[in-house]
């Protein structure tokens, strides 16, 4: 928390990407596929070895609030 605190990322921030890293979300955003007509959800979500590794979720960038 304390280092979070120094780079100006909340608990929320971390929370939200681990969130979004691990539990995945059904449609972050959407594609549009202007040659086929076609819309897609967009999912992000870590690889399974990537979820159930400490290491590689350690490794993960969280933006501080307002992007920096």
């Amino acid at each position: 928390r304390e280092r979070a605190a120094d780079l100006g990322v909340s608990v929320a921030d971390v929370a939200s990407a681990l969130r979004l890293a691990v539990g995945g979300e059904d449609r972050a955003s959407r594609f549009r596929d202007v040659g086929l007509g076609e819309d897609y959800d967009v999912q992000i979500r870590l690889e399974p070895e990537d979820r159930s590794d400490p290491a590689r979720i350690a490794e993960l960038w969280v933006p501080a609030s307002g992007g920096r």
